[in-house]
């Protein structure tokens, strides 16, 4: 009987779709991104001219930019600067 139920539960997984990717994730300018949690982590951008057009998540996903942190999940114990 255990040898049935073990059969079902691996027919099941089998057949149960793969997961999708998880969103485009994308750090520029002395950024850090991440797709899950961050802890602990230092962004700094020195430089002096302000992120461009398009630097920005706007399409999705998960984008930092600029000496920022972002995450699809927790942020925890982090810090970000901009500027000298």
């Amino acid at each position: 009987m255990t040898g049935l139920a073990a059969l079902g539960l691996a027919v099941h997984a089998a057949l149960r779709p793969a997961p999708s990717p998880g969103p485009p994730v994308r750090a520029q300018g002395g950024s850090n991104a991440a797709g899950g949690s961050i802890s602990g982590a230092s962004a700094w951008d020195t430089g002096t001219v302000p992120p461009g057009p398009g630097t920005g998540g706007g399409s999705g996903g998960i984008s930092a930019s600029g000496g920022s942190n972002a995450a699809g999940g927790d942020i925890d114990g982090s810090t970000a600067h901009r500027g000298a």
